[in-house]
């Protein structure tokens, strides 16, 4: 994989409700390849140094947290959860909690994995 260095401007900083912070950066124009050298590294762990132009620097500031990605079943109770405020604009979950839904869901896949299971 090759790494990717250019000038950008930082042009929005938001905190997220699990602590850490969203970005959001303006790029000069690029050609294509270097177009597709930054799309490839997208939703990818990376390592990112900030550096301002035209200043006197400093040691940079070292965050030493690792960037914590979902687990597995973190992710299908996210779309489980999509699929349930889908189904409920639709009025085809009417009168559940998301836990009940949850759960028949989550008995429903364990039953189909269970059935592909050969006999004991």
């Amino acid at each position: 994989m090759q790494p990717i260095q250019l000038q950008t401007i930082l042009g929005r900083v938001a905190t997220k409700s699990d602590g850490s912070l969203s970005l959001s950066f303006s790029t000069p124009e690029m050609s294509a390849e270097e177009t597709t050298v930054l799309l490839l590294l997208c939703r990818r762990n990376l390592t990112m140094r900030l550096t301002p132009m035209g200043e006197t620097l400093e040691a940079p500031v070292e965050v030493k947290n690792e960037l914590q990605t979902k687990s597995h079943s973190a992710r299908l109770r996210g779309v489980l959860f999509v699929l349930f405020k889908q189904l409920q604009a639709g009025n085809r979950a009417a009168g559940k909690t998301f836990e009940t839904f949850y759960g028949e869901q989550m008995s429903r896949m364990i039953d189909d994995l269970k059935s592909q299971l050969d006999p004991v």
